[in-house]
């Protein structure tokens, strides 16, 4: 079975077993999950270290544009190994510091965990969808409080039957103008279909990511879902499928839409991506403003990855190479500084059974280690030099500033958001820190120290250990981003290991004009023992994407 196949097979299998340990064997169930999301995640390193990419797995022997395939490379595969690791950690966690242990817990991480790896290595709309689809019901059944009130998960399922819905619509309506849902065959087709078509289709799915990202204004189910689900499914939603569906939009965006360039201007001023650029910005804006006003510390995350996600969706929208790399290290960054803040928040709500923040005051001096790592967590967020984060709001800064004056505004809103931002978790930290004279509400109430447990500091260091390696070391990231960028990189033309639009062109047989429109007709790419071959299409250029009618 090959590597890539197995990030989704194996945790379905070991899923699938957990039942059959019986309701009372939490420990072999607690083992097995553990074990299995380890091994896929060490596996994906020892992954990383070969040549070998990318590589393209064709599914059953049926080449693509009619069989399923999917698509291999450092940058897929890293992000899988993110995922498996904050799995782990939200299983670890729960099992250390949750109130209750159920055997079910166990196997809907695991299946979230394969239908991610699914979700990002497939090459196939629909089998896109499904993966994503998985992912939404294993988070919504994991987010169902135990006690209290259902609001949020109510929520959570409303606006994502909504997403469900528009998204299959859409492919619907796709399938029948471009007749396959192979990502690179869809690329290749789009500038064929109808205009109709093309805007129909293309709307519907990326509502249905909007939804997923929490981009506003249908962001609406997130904070209330946070604030209801353990920590731990907290740590799952923002790390991992927020996180997935921002890279599974990209996905789609850069290889069938194009950038957005091949759509028509909404309302005939803004182009398409200065649409999207606009709604990421107030997505930016509005979530770090909503931080300020938060005292529930589970809500004011929530807001902050609404707000992390409005930043990536700008940058999404920009599209040029600079931008597109900052998606990349924006997703790092936020599922790696979200995941640290919220293992501290889970342990503090815990011990205290409170999400209020301001309940908090003085925890941090008995337990000091609290406070460094809410700030490191913080740090990581809020993009401090030599944090994750940093790497990603500069890269996100140089290619914004090449865009003329949307991305000097956007500039402004960044500087603005990471203001805003800062001011509410540095304020939880102090919190923490600060007794101001007064007696704890904790006084008397918690153990000296609530800390001191392996547990809380095997996670807190493993967290730690990674942020600091992404941030002292990223070019060991970077070229990866890089690879990635490159491979959809110019045009647009899903050329999978193309490393320049210049490349891809030699590679082209001519190019003609015709009726107008610049059309490319390079006959038939094949890259043979299970490669994926494509016809290119009649598309414009993405190049000038956010920077039109600038």
């Amino acid at each position: 079975m090959n590597t890539a196949v197995a990030f989704i097979a194996a945790p379905l299998a070991v899923a699938f077993l957990l039942p059959l340990l019986g309701s009372r064997s939490s420990w072999g169930s607690r083992a097995a999950a553990l074990l299995t999301l380890l091994a896929l995640a060490a596996v994906g390193l020892l992954m990383l270290l070969s040549p070998a990419f990318p590589q393209v797995v064709v599914i059953g022997g049926w080449r693509a544009p009619f069989g399923i395939s999917l698509y291999v490379d450092a940058l897929s595969v890293m992000l899988v190994v993110l995922f498996d690791l904050l799995a782990l950690f939200a299983l670890w966690f729960q099992h250390q510091h949750g109130q209750e242990k159920p055997v079910s817990f166990d196997v809907l991480v695991l299946v979230l965990s394969a239908a991610a790896a699914g979700a990002v290595f497939t090459q196939d709309l629909f089998n896109l969808f499904v993966f994503l689809e998985i992912t939404t019901v294993a988070a919504l059944a994991l987010s169902a409080p135990q006690t209290g009130s259902p609001r949020g998960v109510i929520r959570y399922w409303l606006f994502g039957s909504v997403a469900s819905a528009s998204m299959l619509l859409g492919i619907a309506i796709l399938y029948s103008g471009a007749g396959t849902l192979n990502l690179v065959e869809l690329g290749s087709r789009w500038g064929h279909l109808t205009p109709p078509v093309r805007w129909l289709s293309g709307v519907m799915i990326l509502l249905g990511f909007l939804v997923k990202m929490e981009i506003v204004p249908f962001h609406v189910w997130a904070p209330s879902t946070y604030r209801a689900a353990p920590s731990s499914v907290g740590l799952l939603l923002s790390g991992v499928v927020t996180g997935l569906a921002a890279f599974s939009a990209w996905k789609f965006f850069a290889l069938v839409l194009r950038g957005g360039a091949s759509l028509p201007p909404v309302s005939g001023v803004f182009s398409f991506s200065q649409a999207l650029f606009g709604l990421g910005a107030l997505t930016l804006i509005l979530g770090a403003l909503a931080m300020l006003a938060e005292k529930d510390a589970k809500k004011l995350l929530a807001f902050s990855t609404i707000s992390q996600m409005g930043l990536v969706l700008m940058a999404m929208a920009l599209g040029n190479p600079r931008a597109v790399r900052a998606v990349f290290f924006l997703l790092f960054a936020h599922a790696l500084g979200k995941g640290l803040l919220f293992f501290v928040t889970g342990l503090v709500v815990s011990r205290t059974h409170t999400s209020e923040w301001r309940s908090w005051r003085g925890l941090g001096a008995a337990s000091p280690s609290l406070v460094w790592f809410w700030f490191l967590g913080t740090a990581t967020i809020i993009g401090l030099p030599l944090f994750p984060g940093f790497w990603g709001k500069l890269t996100f800064i140089g290619g914004a500033l090449e865009m003329g004056l949307w991305g000097r505004v956007g500039v402004t809103l960044l500087i603005l958001a990471t203001v805003c931002e800062s001011v509410a978790l540095l304020r939880v930290g102090h919190a923490l820190w600060e007794r101001e004279g007064e007696p704890s509400p904790h006084d008397g109430k918690l153990p000296t120290r609530v800390s001191g447990r392996f547990s809380y500091w095997a996670g807190a260091l493993a967290f730690t250990a990674a942020i600091l390696w992404m941030g002292l070391w990223p070019a060991v990231f970077s070229r990866a981003f890089v690879t990635a960028q490159q491979a959809y990189a110019g045009d647009g033309t899903p050329s999978v290991v193309r490393t320049s639009t210049d490349a891809f062109a030699q590679r082209s047989g001519h190019h003609s004009r015709r009726d107008g429109h610049h059309s490319r007709r390079d006959g038939h790419h094949s890259r043979r023992d299970g490669r994926i071959s494509h016809r290119d299409g009649n598309v414009p250029s993405r190049h000038d994407n956010v920077s039109q009618g600038r």
